[in-house]
């Protein structure tokens, strides 16, 4: 049975390349974070924009690109839920709030999560984001735009 189940995560990792092996080290890696930061948030939505993982840099230039981000921040900031709205929102492309469309502010993007299900309303758009809520949100936001 050992041999069976060895062969098969051989044939498995075989199958993977490098990259691929990088990023689910680095879910892993966030999953078990208490506090995340930008970098872990920007390196998530290049990873739902279907782009390869580079530098921050260069993935905070793609994703200001994508208007997914409308300036230059700090790579080992704390990623705030009110920041991870604001990227959700927009890459999800959510309208449905009037408050938001007027201020775009991190307050209203944070509530049109919570009214998409996408965020639990626990806390406010201060709160800093844990590794494994930061999955949880970006598992739900794969999903709805798998839905879209």
């Amino acid at each position: 049975m050992k041999f069976f189940l060895t062969c098969l995560i051989l044939i498995f990792s075989i199958s993977l390349s490098a990259k691929s092996f990088n990023e689910i080290d680095f879910v892993n890696n966030t999953g078990d974070k208490k506090v995340t930061t930008i970098n872990d948030g920007v390196t998530f939505f290049i990873l739902l924009t279907d782009n390869k993982m580079k530098s921050f840099k260069m993935n905070q230039q793609k994703l200001i690109k994508l208007k997914l981000l409308d300036r230059v921040l700090q790579k080992n900031d704390i990623l705030t839920r009110g920041q991870l709205s604001l990227m959700v929102v927009r890459f999800l492309k959510l309208d449905d709030s009037l408050l938001y469309n007027i201020t775009r502010a991190k307050r209203y993007a944070f509530r049109l999560c919570v009214s998409e299900g996408i965020m639990k309303f626990n806390g406010s758009e201060y709160d800093k984001i844990s590794g494994s809520e930061l999955i949880e949100v970006v598992s739900k936001v794969s999903e709805k735009k798998g839905d879209r």
